[in-house]
């Protein structure tokens, strides 16, 4: 519980939540990201308003939101619908985790000037460890008290002494540009080795979405 509290302590100061921040809980309770937002809401003390997780939760949503956490998909049904896409682009602050986003959907949320933010976590560190604004930052940014190493294959390390657990080491290839940023290329188990030339599946599919939907 003191871990939970620690990362919503965290979320809570990046994004300046205050007691009267309007946030929207429209995933699943049973995932981490579920959990996240009941815990902030206790932790910042703010409203939180709840509605069963579906592919548009802003369908029936009719109080102005502060704060929300969404999944990719989620976010593709809601730019679909002119009516739910002008509640989200009413929301401050946007976080969106889960799975990695595609480059067209980038783009949109670019297009329609909306703020939002890709999360980068993992169980182990109970949730998000760094953000990036996204059509805007490349590189990761690591939340206050958290900085990162590379191990030789360049797998990154994270280091939450908060947590009070030792480094955590992942299977995630990154770019290190400093010890606090640091662009994702993919999972070193999903690597293609073609000719000695290694190719993250992952960076491949980005290039490629924009020719392929």
């Amino acid at each position: 519980k003191a871990k939970f509290i620690i990362s919503a302590q965290k979320t809570i100061a990046f994004f300046d939540l205050q007691e009267d921040t309007n946030a929207l809980l429209c995933l699943s309770p049973d995932s981490i990201g579920g959990k996240m937002m009941l815990v902030r809401a206790l932790v910042g003390n703010y409203p939180l308003y709840i509605t069963e997780p579906s592919l548009d939760p802003f369908e029936h949503i009719i109080v102005p939101l502060d704060f929300v956490a969404l999944v990719p998909t989620q976010v593709a049904h809601i730019l679909k619908n002119p009516s739910s896409l002008s509640k989200l682009k009413s929301v401050r602050n946007i976080l969106i985790g889960g799975a990695d986003i595609p480059l067209e959907l980038s783009e949109q949320l670019l297009s329609h000037e909306i703020r939002a933010y890709q999360s980068y976590g993992m169980t182990e560190t109970v949730s998000h460890v760094a953000l990036r604004e996204i059509g805007k930052e490349t590189a990761y940014q690591a939340l206050p008290g958290i900085h990162f190493s590379t191990t030789s294959d360049n797998c990154l390390t994270i280091h939450y002494p908060e947590l009070g657990t030792q480094a955590i080491q992942t299977t995630d290839c990154v770019e290190l540009l400093n010890g606090h940023a640091f662009l994702w290329k993919g999972r070193t188990d999903f690597v293609i080795n073609s000719g000695a030339k290694k190719i993250h599946p992952e960076e491949l599919e980005q290039r490629l979405s924009p020719f392929i939907t």
